[in-house]
């Protein structure tokens, strides 16, 4: 074998190396940085790097109910839709699995996280002005425009065709004390008619 074809496979085997040890470092860095991001909620940051950390960190690192020191949930949301025209039986359909639509593991899976995404929403945008409560900046969020796609691909599949409105509801349901009585009063929040175009 000449030495020209060793002296090349070398310098390709050590471009390789050197190829994929940059881009582990990269991914180390990235994860790092948004590691960061995602540990220290209150830093002003861009909204798109805080919401990409959390959904790289969320279903891979956090802390659930898995492990032996749980992160314990203080409340947990639980969110309704209505369309117009009406297709449904009951007035306030619930997002997930139910008697409306199809029962499927995944519904539930989905809704429960546009739930989390919504109360984060809720918690930044929410503001009043005067006694009224504006829902704007909230209906402007990422959780509250994926449940309104939700529920009319939810309609769609069940009647062939997409609502002209939709009106969502939150409720924040609170754990019961071992005596049964609740740690908070549960609130419920009706957001103004979503005219789809």
């Amino acid at each position: 074998m000449p030495l020209s074809t060793k002296t090349s496979a070398a310098n390709t085997s050590n471009k390789s190396l050197r190829f994929f040890t940059l881009g582990g470092l990269l991914f180390l860095l990235f994860h790092f940085l948004l590691t960061l991001v995602y540990c220290f909620p209150e830093k002003p940051l861009a909204e798109s790097l805080r919401q990409s950390s959390n959904e790289y960190m969320v279903p891979f690192f956090h802390q659930g109910w898995q492990l032996f020191a749980p992160d314990v949930p203080l409340y947990h949301g639980r969110v309704y839709f209505k369309t117009m025209p009406a297709s449904f039986d009951t007035a306030w359909v619930p997002f997930g699995s139910n008697k409306a639509v199809s029962e499927h593991w995944k519904l539930n899976y989905a809704a429960n996280r546009l739930s989390l995404m919504l109360m984060a929403d809720m918690k930044k945008d929410l503001y009043f002005a005067g006694d009224t409560m504006k829902y704007d900046l909230v209906q402007n969020g990422r959780g509250y425009l994926s449940f309104v796609y939700f529920a009319g691909e939810l309609q769609r599949a069940k009647t062939g065709s997409r609502p002209d409105s939709i009106q969502i509801k939150l409720d924040v349901i609170y754990p019961e004390t071992p005596e049964g009585a609740p740690l908070n009063e549960n609130l419920s929040y009706i957001f103004p008619w979503f005219e789809l175009k």
